[in-house]
């Protein structure tokens, strides 16, 4: 709102409160006493709903832009935008009835303005939001791939640790076979020589 006030001097005016708030001159607090008219619920936040129905009922109490702590003295330059010129003197008066009268469609214009540009700027954050879980993701799954091809790295290399360990393992028990059949022979020899000196 205090954004909104500093970009549009007629907003200001129409809410009855400077462009630029400050807390030493005393503006900080009039632009407070507004900001908890229009806030029902004390959330700190305005609602479009609730300006709407702030204004609806300034309208049923009859109060005009020109009520304390609802605007200025002088209808601002979006409200007289509204009426036709009018001359000085007599004709002043209905120029400024116009205005008050025309005071709910500024109102509802500016909240229009209010509502795009929180949109748009919840559409930008959405934005950001959809980027970086998109970043998150591709984050993610290049590190799985990376897990992934870690572990098969590992495993491909257990696995051919494996395989020699079991040819190393093969090609002793093929010596050892070697041996216990030399050991047979030798043992049938010696039996078949022990034979013949009985004989």
């Amino acid at each position: 709102m205090i954004k909104v006030c500093r970009q549009d001097l007629g907003v200001a005016e129409f809410f009855g409160i400077p462009s630029t708030i400050r807390q030493e001159d005393g503006s900080r607090d009039t632009f407070e006493q507004v900001f908890q008219g229009i806030d029902d619920n004390d959330d700190r936040m305005i609602s479009f709903e609730e300006l709407r129905g702030w204004q609806r009922a300034r309208r049923r109490s009859g109060v005009g832009v020109n009520a304390p702590g609802s605007g200025t003295s002088a209808p601002s330059a979006a409200l007289g935008a509204a009426a036709p010129a009018a001359a000085t003197g007599h004709d002043a008066a209905p120029v400024t009835q116009c205005a008050i009268a025309a005071a709910p469609e500024v109102v509802e214009s500016h909240a229009d303005i209010l509502r795009a540009d929180i949109e748009r700027e919840m559409l930008e954050r959405r934005k950001e939001f959809q980027s970086m879980k998109s970043e998150f993701q591709e984050f993610v799954h290049t590190q799985v791939l990376e897990m992934v091809a870690e572990a098969k790295d590992q495993l491909a290399s257990g696995v051919k640790a494996a395989q020699d360990e079991c040819r190393t393992v093969g090609t002793q028990l093929q010596g050892l076979q070697t041996q216990l059949s030399e050991l047979k022979v030798s043992q049938e020899e010696l039996v078949r020589k022990v034979q013949e000196e009985r004989a």
